[in-house]
């Protein structure tokens, strides 16, 4: 710990004996201490460089002595000051990813190119539905992609595409049945901003395109970012 660095010591009372150490060490050596306390006469309020309050409210258990009020405005303190202060610092969601790395959040800061599926659903524009169908079922997915004769996506077929066309459509082409494709992804864009798209769009999977041939490179559901149950289409 240098002068560069900061000590920010918890206390409610501020007279906790396991602190005395900290705070004579900060003493000694100038670095900076911050104190989170209900008491700024305390020995830490008065040792600290800055004071931040605790409100003096009465502890919520029924002795009015076990840390339980206390520890939750403590806790709604800290949110608060790493909020501000990551702000302050223009703490990127690339840092956020560096540090960490790990879990549904670690998941949501990668790049979709990193967690996406590399083989999507895709069929030719002049596929029969029937060979379309085919292709949604070996893929296990709710859609399929369609490409026109330069591989660019041009549009969707899905579930509900195939079960208002009936089952008498299935020889006809891809094209006279898809949707246009309106929404996709760029492979750059992180995790977080997938999922946003699709709940924005009230959607449960996602084709990824480069961004500037519109060729699909891959594919994204939202089971793929937040681990969770099958979805049922």
């Amino acid at each position: 710990i240098t002068q560069e660095d900061v000590i920010l010591a918890v206390s409610k009372s501020g007279e906790t004996s396991e602190l005395r150490p900290t705070v004579h060490f900060a003493m000694q050596t100038e670095v900076p201490l911050v104190a989170i306390t209900q008491r700024p006469q305390s020995m830490l309020g008065r040792a600290a460089q800055y004071v931040m309050l605790l409100p003096d409210v009465p502890e919520a258990c029924h002795s009015k002595v076990a840390p339980t009020t206390s520890s939750t405005a403590t806790m709604a303190l800290g949110d608060a000051l790493a909020v501000a202060l990551s702000r302050a610092r223009g703490f990127s969601l690339k840092e956020f990813r560096v540090f960490h790395p790990g879990g549904n959040l670690g998941l949501l800061t990668k790049r979709v190119d990193s967690i996406m599926a590399k083989s999507p659903p895709l069929c030719s524009h002049d596929t029969t539905m029937a060979q379309a169908l085919i292709t949604m079922t070996m893929k296990r997915q709710c859609c399929v992609g369609v490409t026109n004769d330069m591989q660019q996506l041009v549009g969707i077929i899905t579930n509900k595409d195939i079960q208002m066309a009936g089952c008498s459509s299935m020889d006809r082409p891809a094209h006279s049945i898809m949707s246009p494709l309106l929404v996709t992804l760029d492979p750059r864009e992180s995790g977080h901003d997938a999922l946003q798209c699709m709940v924005g769009h009230n959607i449960f999977e996602i084709f990824v395109v480069h961004p500037t041939s519109r060729v699909p490179v891959g594919f994204l559901t939202r089971e793929d970012l937040l681990g969770c149950s099958k979805i049922n289409c």
